[in-house]
């Protein structure tokens, strides 16, 4: 292991909160030009302190629960004002803010008042803060305010189902309306969307027939789309698109059933980028774009696999990441613009697929032999696999019904997913 030595004129501690054990400082966050976060001082339990970011202006600001501890989190800025969930010696969890001062920092509303409201998962839309909390009958639901305790209200009881609760979560701001993650009771944790009305807070779609819940998370703006993950589920579809509609959100696949749900996403020339794990330390890497789903490998190697270890970034129009190629250590690799350092699998100019849409048969051709051909409806479900050996080959489909179909390719030395339209 290496050290790295910091001067002490570069690295200091700002003040010793807790002189007999951990202080534990979380849930940093900036409002009013100062540092706001929960600690211990050992004395008073976590509460609510600030800092200006010298030792003399680093205090508790309030001693929420005396004698005990409030345990302040969750901070987010809304008309400037700090809201957070705290709790104190005559109510439980339930929603306090703060001006910035001792005597500003006040509970705000008592949602729940015969015991824990649990107010969490703050975020702020078109106006308006929404959270989600327990009142004692509705369940854990989708709350709003707008900075008022009169305007402070539940938003929607999305799920009725016997006082059950929709747990909203992993709000997302996308043209307008807030994608979201909840559960009405009836199809499972699916895709909500609102556009800030309780009449236009619908289900978009559910995307899981088969399984109770897709669990819709991980959603990234690329080329004025959202895309984003999902469970895994039958036929593998964990990665999804969509552009606020229903017939809009459709699914994406991979050749590789056992992947696991794409991640570390990133946009660049045009194109996203993201890998997917395919087990405790392989990290494929993979590009979408208008043609379909690529699998990046680097060339003239034995098996050209880049298994990438960190996120992606983007410096002087250059992409770097860290990545063992061929078992040959972990080092730091970059993607031009040119394509200098890796190469797509197999680009479409190598592949061809028509025609298409198709009617009673499809072609296939490739510069590379090809081994396996399979077509998957618009649910994941197999309908359609063949194995060749052979560069061009024909699939026989007069027998599947009109719809649109993914088709995975896989030939000798890569793998191509792609959308066809059988009419």
């Amino acid at each position: 292991m290496t050290a790295f030595f910091v001067n002490a004129q570069f690295l200091e501690k700002v003040k010793e909160i807790n002189p007999n054990g951990d202080a534990l400082p979380m849930d940093l966050v900036i409002y009013n030009e100062k540092l706001y976060f929960t600690a211990d001082d050992g004395v008073h339990g976590h509460e609510l302190w600030v800092s200006d970011g010298t030792e003399e202006g680093t205090y508790m600001l309030k001693d929420i629960y005396p004698d005990f501890l409030s345990w302040p989190n969750g901070f987010t800025v809304y008309n400037d004002k700090l809201y957070f969930q705290a709790r104190d010696e005559s109510h439980g969890e339930e929603l306090w803010v703060s001006d910035g001062i001792e005597q500003g920092t006040v509970l705000f509303y008592d949602i729940h008042p015969t015991g824990h409201s649990e107010v969490s998962g703050f975020f702020v839309f078109d106006g308006k803060m929404y959270f989600i909390a327990y009142d004692g009958v509705h369940g854990m639901e989708l709350w709003v305010t707008d900075g008022t305790p009169q305007g402070t209200h539940l938003f929607k009881d999305i799920n009725t189902t016997n006082s059950g609760s929709s747990f909203p979560r992993n709000f997302f701001i996308f043209e307008g309306q807030m994608l979201f993650n909840a559960d009405d009771g009836i199809h499972g944790k699916e895709l909500w969307t609102t556009d800030g009305t309780e009449e236009g807070t619908v289900l978009l779609k559910d995307l899981n027939d088969f399984l109770t819940s897709s669990n819709p998370q991980n959603f990234y703006l690329h080329n004025g789309k959202v895309f984003f993950t999902t469970n895994l589920s039958l036929g593998n579809v964990n990665f999804w698109q969509t552009n606020g509609t229903e017939e809009g959100t459709i699914p994406l696949y991979f050749s590789e059933i056992e992947s696991r749900a794409p991640q570390n996403f990133i946009s660049y020339n045009g194109e996203l980028f993201f890998t997917t794990m395919h087990g405790y330390d392989d990290f494929k890497f993979w590009k979408y774009n208008a043609d379909g789903l690529t699998q990046i490998i680097y060339e003239n190697t034995p098996s050209g696999q880049l298994t990438v270890f960190s996120d992606f970034i983007i410096y002087e129009d250059t992409l770097y990441f860290s990545a063992n190629l061929d078992e040959g250590g972990i080092e730091l690799w970059r993607l031009t613009t040119d394509a200098l350092n890796v190469k797509d699998v197999q680009s479409m100019d190598d592949l061809k697929v028509y025609p298409n849409p198709a009617k009673s048969t499809l072609n296939i051709k490739s510069q590379h032999e090809i081994k396996n051909v399979k077509l998957m409806d618009a649910t994941g479900r197999t309908v359609l696999e063949k194995n060749f050996n052979s560069t061009e080959v024909i699939l026989d489909v007069s027998n599947l019904q009109a719809s649109v179909y993914f088709i995975n390719i896989t030939t000798k030395n890569s793998k191509h997913s792609t959308k066809i339209i059988v009419e």
